[in-house]
Parts: structure tokens; C-alpha cells; sequence
């Protein structure tokens, strides 16, 4: 554990402009007998918040992944000729596969 004094100093030093009542309210669930900070169960709390917010991303960008697969799957990637050289002469003169 961390006095509460030295807790609040190493925290307006890190994060200068959160209010002294933020603090408090942060601070107070991770008080112990009134006048100590827990800090190991305050980084445990804030990892496993990371690491939720990390697996929430992660399946955010899985499921954008499938849905693009999806769409992808009911295109074909093939060119027939006439599309090439359609796109051909956008780019140049160059008519040949």
C-alpha cells in the first residue's frame, strides 16, 4: 500500500489537470484503513479494464473482417477481356493483357 499523501502527489504530477474531487472518487475504492492506497489492486482493476476494452476491439475489428470476406465472396476477382481493356483505356493505350 501507498499513503494516501504520496498517492495524490505521484497522481497531480502524472495527470495535472484532473480535479482534486476526481482523485478522491478514483481514489476511494482502493482506500484501505482510511489513509492508504491500495496501487495493486488499483493496476489489477485498470489492466483487466485494458484488456477488456483490447478483446472488445478485437472482436469489433473480427467481425468487420468477416463482414467484409461476405461481401468480397459475392464478387467475382476475375476480369473477362472486355473489362480489362475497358480499364485498359482509362490507363493508356496498352490494350493487351
Amino acid at each position: 500500500t501507498v499513503p494516501i499523501t504520496r498517492f495524490r502527489e505521484f497522481f497531480g504530477k502524472i495527470m495535472p489537470k484532473v480535479s482534486d474531487e476526481t482523485v478522491e472518487l478514483f481514489i476511494r475504492q482502493y482506500l484501505v484503513n482510511g489513509d492508504e492506497v491500495d496501487h495493486e489492486r488499483m493496476l489489477e482493476s485498470l489492466m483487466c479494464g485494458v484488456e477488456e476494452e483490447r478483446d472488445r476491439q478485437l472482436q469489433a475489428a473480427q467481425e468487420e473482417v468477416r463482414s467484409l470476406k461476405r461481401c468480397l465472396s459475392r464478387h467475382p476477382l476475375e476480369f473477362t477481356v472486355g473489362q480489362y481493356n475497358i480499364l485498359a483505356g482509362y490507363m493508356g493505350n496498352n490494350m493487351e493483357p
